[in-house]
């Protein structure tokens, strides 16, 4: 049996309200707004990650024009994180010529110095070679004539410091 002497909720109208000047609440609202915009800025890079943005080859690169063992390679391509650095993937090949730009990279995965990495390349024996991207971008290759490039695991940071 229900008991009797409990007293039902009080009515909306009857919950005493603290009084507040408008001044004092838009101020308020002024500061969680703010607080609450700077915390989805701060996250948006979480939210919506960068996807990864295809090569734009030099003039004697392309991407790789086979599969091995029925497997499909990347595309060379490059990628910012959230905390600005810049990772490359894929396979480049050497279609023709001579030149040593393999390609040119988005604005915003510019470093602001020049970067030397080792690069493996295949086509005519396995061998290291040295890739290097400059601050404008463009990333080339110094080695002897094989004729394809692997970029996977190549990252660096956009923030070098002094």
């Amino acid at each position: 049996m229900a008991d009797r002497n409990v007293k039902p909720p009080p009515f909306v109208s009857e919950v005493p309200r603290v009084k507040v000047s408008d001044g004092e609440t838009n101020r308020a609202f002024s500061a969680f707004a703010t607080t609450i915009g700077g915390m989805f800025k701060f996250l948006e890079p979480y939210i919506h990650p960068e996807g990864w943005t295809q090569a734009n080859f030099g003039p004697a690169w392309a991407p790789l024009a086979y599969a091995s063992s029925g497997r499909d390679y990347h595309i060379a391509a490059s990628k910012k994180s959230p905390f600005n650095r810049v990772w490359l993937r894929g396979l480049a090949e050497r279609a023709s010529g001579t030149d040593d730009l393999v390609m040119t990279l988005p604005r915003a995965h510019w470093p602001t110095r020049i970067k030397r990495f080792l690069a493996a390349n295949y086509g005519g024996g396995a061998a290291h070679n040295m890739l290097e991207i400059h601050t404008d971008g463009s990333v080339h290759y110094a080695g002897s004539g094989h004729s394809i490039i692997t970029l996977d695991g190549i990252s660096f940071d956009l923030d070098d410091g002094p």
